[in-house]
């Protein structure tokens, strides 16, 4: 398990791989925000909470429990004012 500080809050996270594919559980605390904008594409599952996904252009997403999202590999990052808990499949990033 890793701790990742954000502007605020922390996620802890654990994280596996298989070929160029990695699997992440992630929880983030109350009041999480990430500390940077991310670009590797994902498939998202909320399992318990609420997070937003927010994209650099500016669109954001409210996502909850028992719901995904797949976000391709343009600039966003989360928050979670009241904590969650989601499984993330990250790929490699396109040429």
């Amino acid at each position: 398990m890793t701790d990742r500080p954000g502007i605020s809050g922390i996620s802890t996270q654990r994280t596996r791989k298989a070929g160029d594919v990695q699997m992440r559980f992630i929880s983030f605390g109350r009041d999480y925000v990430a500390d940077h904008w991310c670009q590797t594409g994902h498939i998202i599952f909320v399992i318990d909470g609420k997070i937003t996904v927010e994209h650099e252009d500016g669109p954001q997403y409210d996502v909850g429990a028992g719901m995904s999202y797949h976000v391709g590999n343009i600039p966003h990052r989360v928050n979670s004012q009241r904590g969650a808990s989601i499984f993330v499949i990250d790929w490699p990033q396109a040429n």
